[in-house]
C-alpha cells in the first residue's frame, strides 16, 4: 500500500513537469477553417517590420510584399504598431514574432488578432519556416518573394480546394508530382555535401533537369517570376547536431507552389544538404 502511495505522488508531481515541458508544434495550431478565412479575406492585413526598420530583413520584407502581396489590402507596420494592434479581432497580421512552437526555428505565421494564449491556444492560418536560429537571415532573404507567395498560395488552395489538413496537400503533391518534370530544378551550391558533392553525382540520382547555382541566380529567377524553374529550399541547423530536423521543401519560382514537402533527421550521417536519398525522394 505505502509503495502504491508512493508511485501514485511521484506520477502526480512528475507528469505534470512532463506534459507542461513539451514543446507545441506550431504546425498543429494551422487551422484549416472557412469562417476564419472569411475574416482574413475582408481583413487589412498588417506585416510587422523587425524591431530595426531599417534591417535588411525589414527592407526585404516591405519590397517583397508591395511586389507580392495580393491576397488582401496591407500596411506595413513596425513592433510598436504590432504590440497595439494585435487585440483587435478585424485585423490579420504576418510576422516573425515568436508565437509558439520551437524557439529555434524562426517563422513567418499569419493570423488574426484578439487572440487569447496565443502561445498556447492561437492559431494560425499560415506558417512558414525562415531560418533556424543559427542561420543568418542571408539565408532566406532572396526566397522572401516566394515565401509570401506560398503563403497566399496556400490560404487560397484550403479555400478553393476545400483542403481540411496537411493530408490533403500531400496528396495534391502526389497528384501534381509531373510540375518537377517539365521544371528545370535549381539547387544552391551549399546544399552540396560528402554525399553528394557535384552536379555529376547529383545527375547519378536525379532523373530530371537540375543544375547548380548561387544566390543570385536563384535570386533573378525568383524577382523574374521564371515559369520554368523549381527550387530546394532547406531549412535546418547550419551544424548536423543529432536529433535535429531539416525542413525540406521544393517551390516553384512563379507563385510559389509548393511542389514537394518533407522533414527529415539531420545529422553527421545525414547532412543538411542533399544526399542520394533526397534526391530519389525528389524523383517520386
Amino acid at each position: 500500500m505505502i509503495m502504491n502511495t508512493a508511485k501514485l505522488l511521484f506520477s502526480l508531481i512528475v507528469f505534470p513537469i512532463l506534459v507542461t515541458g513539451q514543446v507545441l508544434n506550431i504546425d498543429d495550431m494551422v487551422i484549416y477553417d472557412q469562417k476564419i478565412l472569411d475574416k482574413f479575406y475582408t481583413s487589412t492585413t498588417y506585416i510587422v517590420l523587425d524591431q530595426h526598420i531599417e534591417s535588411a530583413y525589414s527592407k526585404k520584407l516591405s519590397e517583397s510584399a508591395k511586389e507580392f502581396w495580393t491576397i488582401t489590402p496591407f500596411e506595413i507596420i513596425d513592433r510598436a504598431t504590432y504590440n497595439t494592434y494585435l487585440k483587435d479581432k478585424t485585423k490579420s497580421f504576418l510576422t516573425r514574432e515568436f508565437i509558439a512552437g520551437d524557439k529555434d526555428m524562426i517563422s513567418l505565421s499569419l493570423f488574426m488578432g484578439g487572440q487569447k494564449y496565443m502561445e498556447k491556444n492561437g492559431q494560425l492560418m499560415a506558417n512558414i519556416k525562415l531560418k533556424h536560429y543559427t542561420a543568418t537571415d542571408e539565408e532566406f532573404l532572396f526566397k522572401l518573394p516566394v515565401l509570401l507567395q506560398n503563403i497566399q498560395w496556400r490560404i487560397k488552395m484550403i479555400r478553393e480546394s476545400k483542403f481540411t489538413g496537411e493530408r490533403d496537400f500531400q496528396s495534391y503533391y502526389l497528384k501534381n508530382k509531373n510540375i518537377l518534370h517539365d521544371k528545370k530544378l535549381f539547387i544552391l551550391n551549399s546544399y552540396l555535401t560528402n554525399k553528394v558533392e557535384n552536379l555529376e553525382e547529383i545527375k547519378k540520382f536525379y532523373k530530371y533537369d537540375v543544375s547548380l547555382v548561387n544566390e543570385d541566380v536563384l535570386a533573378d529567377a525568383i524577382l523574374t517570376q521564371d515559369t520554368t524553374i523549381a527550387f530546394l529550399s532547406i531549412v535546418a541547423p547550419t551544424k548536423n547536431w543529432g536529433g535535429q530536423t531539416g525542413y525540406y521543401r521544393i517551390y516553384t519560382t512563379d507563385r510559389g507552389e509548393t511542389v514537394l514537402s518533407y522533414e527529415r533527421a539531420v545529422s553527421n550521417t545525414a547532412p543538411k544538404g542533399v544526399t542520394g536519398h533526397d534526391l530519389k525522394t525528389f524523383n517520386k
